[in-house]
């Protein structure tokens, strides 16, 4: 009888180590989405910009920060915190360096976004965001032609 008690409590903690190791990867994996989705978020605002005034967007360049429900880049001073809910998103327009994007011409950006964010398992003081998404985009300075 002790030795099938203690067989049963070893299946039990086992099967609760196992659904706690689920429920960890899915919540890692549910923040790396969302992250994901606002980092697209940002871009798409990127995008829209240019198109609307295109000789505004040519005038950007260096980094900005974009907080929620923002629609206008702010320029990044110092740093952007957790412009997000937990998150913190950061946007840099660069054109000087576009040797990613398949030949540039004078007006060209290499667009950065970039969503940071932490949890318990960043420990260093130095970087206290630890996980990011980053997505790269290259904007031409060609008009946009519309589809018939």
């Amino acid at each position: 009888m002790k030795g099938q008690t203690l067989i049963e409590v070893l299946v039990a903690l086992g099967v609760a180590i196992v659904l706690i190791f689920a429920i960890t990867i899915i919540v890692i994996n549910t923040l790396n989405n969302l992250a994901t989705q606002i980092a697209q978020e940002g871009m798409e605002l990127v995008r829209k910009q240019k198109q609307s005034n295109q000789a505004t967007f040519n005038s950007l360049s260096g980094d900005y920060c974009l907080g929620k429900e923002q629609t206008i880049l702010s320029p990044k001073v110092i740093d952007c915190s957790q412009n997000v809910d937990i998150f913190k998103r950061e946007i840099k327009i660069n054109r000087s360096d576009l040797g990613s994007c398949d030949t540039p011409s004078a007006n060209d950006a290499k667009v950065i976004v970039t969503v940071l964010w932490f949890d318990n398992k960043c420990t260093s003081t130095a970087n206290l965001f630890c996980h990011n998404v980053k997505l790269i985009s290259c904007f031409s300075d060609v008009a946009n032609i519309p589809t018939p």
